[in-house]
């Protein structure tokens, strides 16, 4: 093989390699999804940050609030796309759960203050696709995640 025919075999590998690295790095992600950063909360232990997203799921055509845990913290409004699964999601009010990293705990605390049916799994289909009940379903990673449900006091 000549040298132009190697460099050019060269040339096409590294081009396939950048786009499996992209397909790769935006798993489970459709192109046309779309997010807004509503707020952050660090972990000051270990640096994680788990990222309140609002998250528009186009093959639902949900909106729903989903949390990433990541690495970096992006700004507060950037609608850059996230890759990855989300640990959290639920559809509602932004406020309606409460975020929280405990020490001595890896997994990021969510608090919620109203009766829901917490379904637990990689898979979060029912979060985003089951209408007749999608306000009561919180879908968390158990691995990342760990739910307490507090109802507020009727005082």
């Amino acid at each position: 093989m000549s040298v132009r025919g190697r460099a050019w075999l060269i040339i096409a590998g590294a081009l396939l390699g950048l786009i499996a690295y992209e397909i790769w790095s935006y798993e489970y992600i459709d192109m046309f999804d779309q997010f807004e950063v509503k707020a952050v909360v660090v972990d000051p232990v270990t640096d994680n940050y788990a990222v309140v997203y609002r998250y528009e799921h186009a093959n639902s055509s949900s909106v729903v609030n989903a949390v990433w845990i990541r690495s970096d913290a992006p700004a507060v409004g950037s609608k850059e796309p996230v890759g990855g699964r989300p640990a959290l999601v639920w559809i509602g009010n932004i406020n309606d759960i409460e975020l929280e990293w405990r020490p001595a705990n890896p997994r990021l605390q969510a608090k919620i203050q109203r009766p829901v049916l917490v379904k637990t799994g990689k898979n979060f289909n029912d979060c985003y696709f089951d209408y007749a009940n999608h306000r009561n379903i919180v879908c968390i990673d158990p691995d990342r995640v760990e739910v307490l449900i507090q109802p507020k006091s009727q005082s």
